[in-house]
C-alpha cells in the first residue's frame, strides 16, 4: 500500500453490534456508516487490478458504453462519489485494496489519465477519491456480495443484468444469507430472496425472479450435507427405492420395516411388529430361515437441533439394543440387524412426503 496519510475506515460490526441479517438492512447500515466521511486521494497503483479479483457479480468486468459515459461526466464536473475498496493481503502479505464498489468509475478515471485528461493530484500520482475500508470489513463474503448486490441497482447507473442478478442471487442462498435451507420455515428462504431482488430491481419479471430464486433454493437444499453426511437427494433415493414389495429379495435379502418411526414410542413398538410379522410369515411360507433374513429399520425426527437429533437417535440404538439383546437370548440372533437414519425434518410438507415409503 502507498505511506499515504489516510484514514483506514474500520467495521461498525462486532459482538456488540452484529451486522443485520436482512441483506438489504445489511447494505443500508454499510451507507450509513459512510455517510458524512470524506473519500481519501487513494493512487490508483493500490488498487489491485479488477480482472485479476474472483470477487465481482457481474460477468463482464466493464460494460464500454458505460465507461464513455462516465469519463464524460468526470471530465465536466469531476468525480461526484468516491468508489469503495476494502483491504486484503496478497500472496505475500502486502496489503491492496480490492474495488467493491465503482469499478467502472476507476476504469474510467485510468483512462483519463492515460489520454491526459488529468494532471493535477495531491498524491503526485494517478489517483482516484475512494472510502478504503479495513481488511474484513465484511462479516463474511456473502455479506460483501450482497452489499455489491443492493449497489449495482439501476439508479443513475449500469446495473446488473438479469442474469447476473439472479447468479449473484443464488450464491447468497447458497451462502445462507436468508438463512440456513436445514432449518427456515418452508418458503421463507425463497419469500426474502424475492423480495430482495424485486425491491432493487423491480422492472425484472416476477415470473422470472420466482422461478429463478425457487430452483436455487432447492438446489441448495438438496445439495447440503445432513446429520451424518445423508442428504435430501439420498432421502428421495431411499423413498424410490423402497416402493417394492416386502419379499426379502427385493432390497438384498432386506426387510425394511413399512413405516418410519419418528419420536413416538409407539412407532417403534408398531414397526418392531412389522418385523416380526413378516419373519413369521416367511417361516410359515417355507422360507429361507430366520438367520438368512436381514431386517432394517428407519427412524427420522421432526427435531431441529444437532443436540435433540442426537438424543433422538441414542434413544432408538438403546431401544434396538434391548430387543436384540432379548432376540438373541431366546432365539440366537438379532432382530434388527441395521438402523438407517434419515434427516432431521427441514419442513413440514418434507416431513409429510417422508412420512412413510409404501
Amino acid at each position: 500500500m502507498s505511506t499515504m496519510n489516510f484514514t483506514v475506515i474500520k467495521s461498525p460490526f462486532n459482538q456488540a453490534n452484529p451486522a443485520p441479517e436482512d441483506p438489504k438492512d445489511f447494505a443500508t447500515a454499510v451507507l450509513k456508516h459512510l455517510n458524512g466521511r470524506h473519500p481519501a486521494d487513494v493512487p490508483l497503483s493500490d488498487f489491485r487490478d479488477p480482472f485479476t479479483v474472483a470477487a465481482q457479480i457481474r460477468n463482464a468486468t466493464y460494460h464500454d458504453k458505460h465507461v464513455r459515459d462516465l469519463k464524460s461526466s468526470i471530465k465536466e464536473v469531476g468525480l461526484e462519489q468516491g468508489i469503495i475498496a476494502e483491504l486484503v493481503k496478497d500472496e505475500v502479505g502486502n496489503l491492496q485494496a480490492v474495488i467493491v464498489e465503482g469499478n467502472h468509475r476507476f476504469k474510467a478515471v485510468s483512462e483519463l489519465f492515460d489520454e491526459g485528461c488529468i494532471e493535477r493530484t495531491t498524491t503526485g500520482h494517478p489517483e482516484i477519491k475512494a472510502y478504503t475500508l479495513e481488511e474484513n470489513f465484511f462479516p463474511s463474503a456473502a455479506h460483501r456480495e450482497a452489499f455489491q448486490v443492493y449497489m449495482n441497482r439501476p439508479i443513475l447507473k449500469k446495473s446488473c443484468s438479469p442474469d447476473e442478478v439472479i447468479e449473484a442471487t443464488g450464491r447468497l442462498i447458497d451462502d445462507g444469507i436468508f438463512g440456513d435451507t436445514a432449518t427456515a420455515p418452508e418458503g421463507s428462504i425463497e419469500d426474502a430472496a424475492k423480495t430482495f431482488v424485486r425491491e432493487l430491481y423491480p422492472t425484472m419479471s416476477r415470473r422470472q425472479v420466482s422461478d429463478a430464486v425457487v430452483a436455487r433454493a432447492n438446489r441448495t437444499r438438496n445439495k447440503r450435507r445432513l446429520t451424518n453426511g445423508f442428504t435430501a437427494s439420498d432421502a428421495r433415493n431411499h423413498k424410490a427405492a423402497s416402493r417394492v414389495v416386502f419379499d426379502g429379495k427385493d432390497r438384498n435379502d432386506y426387510i425394511i420395516s413399512p413405516m418410519v418411526i419418528s419420536n413416538d414410542q409407539a412407532d417403534f413398538r408398531k414397526a418392531l411388529g412389522e418385523i416380526i410379522e413378516k419373519r413369521a410369515a416367511l417361516i410359515a411360507s417355507g422360507g429361507s430361515g430366520n438367520l438368512a433374513v436381514k431386517t432394517r429399520l428407519v427412524a427420522k425426527t421432526n427435531k431441529a437441533t444437532d443436540s435433540d437429533i442426537d438424543t433422538f437417535r441414542a434413544k432408538i440404538r438403546a431401544k434396538t439394543d434391548c430387543m436384540n439383546a432379548f432376540s438373541q437370548a431366546e432365539m440366537g440372533y438379532d432382530i434388527i440387524d441395521d438402523t438407517l437414519f434419515l434427516p432431521e425434518k427441514t419442513n413440514e410438507s418434507k416431513e409429510y412426503r417422508l412420512k412413510r415409503f409404501v
